[in-house]
């Protein structure tokens, strides 16, 4: 399906592949089911009501090619991501701008609100996708994840290695949690593989300089 409407089609431009090329998951659903959407949610236009619901699509799709979807902050630095969930409003987005800021080109947002999250060959990657939030900072890449941070406010910077047992139920809360029985099997059998490859870090910071050498110097030191 193509995007109708403006909000999506100049976020998926950078997507785009030829007309030629057969599409691996297919998304989409009817103009009826569009206008209604719309009508049951009428403080958003019809093109943020597409943006949404192809975004819930694409996400609940995703677990049948070894993909889930993590709601946070994704950014990579010299080829390698990093990623930072939350609660709305915590301030993952602040932190990962910070990290843009520090290490300029460097850096680049993988997407600052839904990235996916792929088991390629049995190595676990982040990629961006058009379906970032409230923002377009997303780009179409694919890049080896080297940590996962839970982030909380703090006063002060810290970070440690956080149990993965403990981490699941704060995970889960941010992701999107499949209604099929069988689907939701395999959304926890690919967070367990990730899990059992990445490393789970919680991290609590204030907004500084500081807190972005503080996150960066631990979570940079796991070796692929």
């Amino acid at each position: 399906m193509y995007p109708k409407y403006d909000r999506l089609k100049i976020q998926a431009q950078p997507y785009a592949v030829a007309d030629d090329v057969d599409a691996q998951m297919k998304i989409g659903f009817s103009d009826a089911f569009l206008e209604s959407k719309h009508e049951k949610n009428p403080t958003l236009t019809i093109s943020e009501c597409e943006y949404l619901w192809l975004g819930f699509d694409y996400y609940r799709k995703l677990p049948a090619f070894d993909g889930i979807m993590l709601h946070s902050s994704c950014i990579a630095v010299d080829g390698y991501a990093y990623l930072f969930s939350a609660a709305c409003g915590t301030g993952k987005s602040t932190h990962t701008s910070l990290w843009k800021k520090r290490f300029g080109d460097r850096a680049v947002y993988v997407n600052d609100d839904k990235p996916a999250l792929r088991i390629i060959d049995g190595n676990v990657f982040a990629c961006g996708t058009p379906f970032s939030g409230k923002t377009d900072l997303n780009t179409n890449i694919c890049v080896p994840l080297k940590g996962i941070c839970l982030l909380s406010r703090g006063a002060e910077n810290r970070i440690q290695i956080t149990d993965t047992r403990c981490a699941i139920p704060q995970l889960l809360n941010q992701m999107c949690r499949p209604e099929d029985p069988e689907m939701m099997a395999a959304t926890m059998d690919i967070l367990s593989k990730i899990l059992s490859k990445v490393p789970v870090f919680s991290l609590f910071c204030n907004i500084s300089d500081e807190a972005v050498d503080v996150s960066y110097n631990a979570m940079c030191k796991n070796l692929l």
